[in-house]
């Protein structure tokens, strides 16, 4: 038998989204290189845990992409959850190539087209 999810108010959502996020964010500073940062939570399966991905944002602000999950319980404002460090920053290695060839396939089919 399945057990729906608790509903929660717009106003708890935000605050727990906040919180969640906060506490995700610092979790990044203090643990991963300069660019992963916290993404958007969302509620987890249990009443108090939010799932807050980990992205990499590129110094003017724009996502690359996922690279791992963190777990956020909101009775103690702590990462209870994370993803393994090393599976993060290969993810983040990879996403950059990847992102790299195609920023580079972009813009010389933008110079090719202007030119």
């Amino acid at each position: 038998m399945k057990i729906p999810p608790k509903k929660v108010s717009k106003v708890q959502r935000s605050r727990g989204e906040t919180l969640a996020q906060r506490t995700a964010a610092e979790y990044c500073l203090l643990n991963l290189p300069t660019l992963y940062t916290a993404g958007t939570p969302r509620p987890g399966l249990r009443a108090n845990l939010w799932i807050v991905p980990i992205v990499i944002v590129r110094p003017g602000g724009d996502m690359l992409g996922p690279v791992g999950t963190l777990t956020v319980d909101m009775a103690t404002a702590t990462v209870v959850e994370a993803s393994p460090k090393e599976s993060v920053l290969a993810a983040g290695r990879s996403l950059a190539r990847v992102n790299a060839n195609g920023a580079k396939a972009a813009s010389g089919a933008a110079a090719r087209k202007r030119g």
